[in-house]
């Protein structure tokens, strides 16, 4: 999930507009737009309050990557591995 869908999937998880999440993280309703259209992204500081508003880790909100997605890595990388023989270029 890229940040713009992170913060719009958050916001609505807790049913907050965009106006107030604006309040919370002290910037305008344009700019969480803004985020959530991608034109623009939340620096740093506005991140850590993002994390604590969302209540999630700055590992989440920066690294992005669902478990899912980790154990997609796992196994297509364990099948790589041991099929790597038998692939032809």
């Amino acid at each position: 999930m890229d940040i713009k869908s992170l913060i719009k999937y958050y916001r609505k998880e807790l049913k907050l507009t965009q106006k107030q999440l604006a309040e919370k993280v002290g910037t305008t309703h344009d700019t969480v737009s803004l985020w959530e259209l991608g034109k623009s992204k939340p620096d740093y500081n506005t991140l850590q309050k993002l994390c604590i508003v969302f209540d999630i880790s700055g590992d989440e909100i920066l690294d992005l990557e669902t478990e899912a997605q980790r154990k997609q890595v796992k196994i297509f990388n364990s099948f790589n591995n041991s099929n790597n023989n038998n692939i032809n270029f």
